[in-house]
C-alpha cells in the first residue's frame, strides 16, 4: 500500500472526501498544501490517541478488574448470610505481620475443618474479603468477638459444601476496591471527553 494511498485514506476518515468531490479534484488530483494539512493534523490526532490508548488503557483495565471484584466480593458476602451452616473445628489459628508503605499490619489465618452429609471438609476463607489489624492484640479480639470460640459456625454453600466461610457478611476492602475501580475508569472517560472536545 502506497504511502500516497494512505494519506488519502486518512483524509477521507477524516471527513474531507466531500471536499475534495466538491472541487472536483478526486483522489487523482490532491493538492498538496491541503493533503500536507490534513494530512499532519491526522497524524498528530492519531499519535495523540495511540498515546491516549497507552497510558489510560491499563487504567482502565486495572479499574475494571478492581470494580469486578469489589462488586463479587460483596455480592458473595451478601449470598452467604442465607448459606447453610454446620458446626466446625479449628485446626490452627496464626497471626502473621507485614509491611505495607511504611505500615505494620497483622494478618489472622486459620484453618478449619466441618463436615456436610458425611463429608468432611477443609478450608481456610475466613471471609470474603481482606482482614488487616493494627496490633495483635487488635485482631485476636475481632475474632473471638465474630467468630466466637471453638467450635465455630461454618456457612457453607448447599451447592457447593466445600466452598465455605466464618464470617459471612465480612467484605472488608471490597469498597476500597469499587472506589480504585471506579476512579481507574472514571479517569479515561474524563480525559477521553476532553480528548473528543479538543478536536
Amino acid at each position: 500500500m502506497s504511502q500516497s494511498f494512505v494519506d488519502w485514506l486518512i483524509v477521507f476518515v477524516l471527513g474531507k472526501k466531500d471536499v475534495l468531490d466538491r472541487t472536483g479534484l478526486g483522489d487523482a488530483c490532491v493538492p498538496e498544501c491541503f493533503l500536507s494539512k490534513h494530512i499532519l493534523k491526522a497524524r498528530c490526532l492519531m499519535v495523540e490517541f495511540q498515546v491516549f490508548l497507552i497510558f489510560f488503557g491499563p487504567l482502565a483495565l486495572i479499574g475494571a478488574v478492581c470494580l469486578f471484584l469489589g462488586l463479587r466480593h460483596r455480592a458473595r458476602a451478601r449470598a452467604a448470610t442465607q448459606w447453610s451452616t454446620t458446626p466446625g473445628n479449628l485446626l490452627s489459628f496464626a497471626i502473621t505481620r507485614g509491611r505495607v508503605k511504611n505500615q505494620t499490619h497483622y494478618y489472622p489465618h486459620l484453618e478449619y475443618e466441618y463436615t456436610v452429609d458425611g463429608t468432611r471438609y477443609v478450608s481456610k476463607r475466613i471471609s470474603f474479603g481482606y482482614l488487616a489489624y493494627d496490633s495483635e492484640e487488635e485482631a485476636k479480639a475481632d475474632l473471638e468477638r465474630r467468630i466466637r470460640g471453638n467450635p465455630v459456625q461454618v456457612y457453607y454453600d448447599p451447592k457447593n459444601p466445600k466452598d465455605a466461610v466464618l464470617i459471612p457478611d465480612g467484605a472488608s476492602g471490597s469498597a476500597v476496591l469499587i472506589g480504585v475501580g471506579v476512579l481507574l475508569l472514571a479517569l479515561p472517560l474524563v480525559f477521553g471527553f476532553y480528548f473528543l472536545l479538543r478536536h
